[in-house]
């Protein structure tokens, strides 16, 4: 478990709730050794329960130094941590992450229960999370802030690196308070910190752990906080960082000065949400042919597709609606991981929306895998429809996935409308007429045919069966074409002739 930072959503509501509520929440808004803290109101609950341990507190700085770090003395160990979240905070974490953003936390100078000074103040504590970054109050943005890390944690440089990043978001200008509207592009920007770091500083690609929160719910919304999803969205900075530079994330932060979250990202990144949403969606799914997430990172992950293999009856006609309803920010996949052999045709018809253009904010993609090739991908959005004949030579379709996505940013209502008639497949075993097969570049193979001629005297007659095998190769315009090759003809046939002296046969 991260850090929830449930004192920002506490602070943002801090004048709505009661005396007595904010005397409840109070101790939770203090820094560990401060006086009345959360952690002296354990020790006091402790004590009447008679477990409670003397809790003494020792300090660790460097002259000259950033950083303080606070242990306690009753858990054996914790000063070796300590010595190494130092360590690490000062020489190896510090300069990468304030380089990148542009600036540190902001110094604690003259707060009450400040720790003394205005270094940035880390608690190694035991908690339910691995780490915290509560800022002071009054909590809403552009804050200084102190560090809680768990010392049991076993994510201990993931963890210094996603909460130092936390503390560098608090220091950053904001339109309106942290939360809600920040709450995800916070966390995202935080796990992905652990990814941008780790080529100098070791973070066991603790993030990764985080993917299939967002890769299995790609019907949520980007910003959707909840069952950890904002944890997920790293996948988003990691996108861009990978697909850009990581200098983008700063030219995103820098503009919540003046805009909410989405707009933010909308301004910075190259295109928008309309050009980038759909290239993401197709991403995330993190197989041939766009697995460029396992490229860059190792990452196996991928977008969960709905399977349509169980929807298919073997030899029937039938048709597969499609939903695409997708919510702002969000996609939705389907697969069909193999067809049966008796499908002859395979047939996806858009949306009436979709194919006019009337739904600019959708976007439709497909991959393709054709036997004997590799995988291909096409955009669908703008047809009416796209056919498959499983009979001509180069479109024996075996695996398909469709990728409806919807790049709405402005309304986070703003669900797909695909229109009537909606996305379908359709699938046949009738086998393919004469228009589709007159698609085909050139034909192969071979051709039987008969015919019989006769002629009769009045007294005799003759007739003749023949048959004929010919090999070829044909362009379908063989009019107009040179391509024409007949090889290795064959003729043969069996005749009868009747007259009035009797009947005899020849071969």
């Amino acid at each position: 478990m991260r850090d929830p930072l449930i004192t920002a959503e506490v602070g943002a509501r801090w004048s709505s709730l009661s005396p007595a509520t904010q005397a409840l929440l109070a101790p939770f808004l203090l820094p560990p050794a401060a006086p009345g803290s959360w952690l002296e109101l354990q020790q006091e609950q402790a004590a009447t329960a008679r477990q409670a341990e003397p809790v003494e507190w020792v300090t660790l700085s460097r002259p000259g130094g950033r950083v303080k770090v606070w242990y306690q003395t009753r858990y054996p160990g914790d000063d070796a941590i300590a010595v190494r979240v130092l360590a690490d905070l000062e020489d190896k974490v510090w300069g990468p992450l304030t380089e990148l953003v542009g600036h540190g936390p902001l110094p604690d100078d003259g707060l009450p229960n400040n720790g003394g000074d205005g270094l940035l103040d880390v608690y190694i504590v035991r908690i339910k999370a691995d780490g915290q970054a509560p800022a002071y109050e009054p909590i809403c943005a552009q804050r200084p802030s102190y560090l809680l890390i768990n010392g049991a944690t076993k994510f201990l440089p993931a963890t210094i690196v996603h909460e130092f990043m936390h503390a560098i978001i608090w220091a950053t200008p904001l339109k309106v308070c942290e939360w809600p509207e920040y709450r995800w592009l916070n966390e995202a920007t935080a796990t992905w910190s652990e990814d941008f770091i780790s080529p100098s500083y070791d973070t066991q690609q603790s993030e990764q752990a985080y993917a299939e929160l967002f890769l299995d719910h790609c019907q949520f919304s980007l910003q959707t906080r909840g069952w950890d999803h904002e944890y997920g969205a790293y996948l988003w900075p990691f996108y861009l960082a990978r697909t850009y530079q990581p200098g983008l994330i700063r030219t995103i932060w820098d503009a919540t000065a003046s805009k909410e979250s989405l707009e933010a990202v909308d301004g910075a990144i190259p295109g928008g949400f309309l050009e980038r949403w759909p290239e993401f969606a197709k991403l995330n799914l993190n197989r041939e042919p766009v697995h460029d997430y396992y490229r860059w990172d190792g990452l196996t992950n991928g977008a969960y597709a709905e399977d349509l293999d169980g929807k298919i009856d073997s030899g029937v006609e039938q048709t597969i609606d499609l939903p695409a309803q997708v919510s702002a920010l969000a996609a939705h996949n389907y697969r069909v991981a193999a067809f049966d052999a008796a499908v002859t045709k395979v047939r996806y018809e858009n949306g009436s929306r979709f194919a006019s253009g009337a739904e600019p904010r959708a976007k439709v993609e497909a991959l393709i895998k054709i036997e004997g090739q590799p995988w291909t991908t096409e955009d669908w959005t703008r047809l009416p429809n796209r056919e498959f004949c499983r009979t001509k030579p180069g479109e024996r379709i075996e695996e398909l996935m469709i990728i409806f996505s919807n790049s709405e940013w402005e309304n986070p209502d703003g669900e797909l409308d695909p229109g009537t008639p909606a996305p379908l497949l359709r699938l046949s075993s009738v086998p393919c007429s004469c228009e589709d097969l007159a698609q085909v570049e050139n034909w192969t193979g071979q051709v039987v045919f008969s015919f019989t001629t006769s002629a009769s005297s009045g007294e005799e007659s003759v007739s003749i069966n023949h048959s004929a095998t010919v090999n070829l190769l044909m362009a379908p315009d063989y009019q107009n074409s040179s391509v024409v090759a007949w090889q290795d003809a064959s003729l043969g046939g069996t005749g009868e002739v009747n007259d009035t002296h009797g009947d005899s046969t020849f071969s």
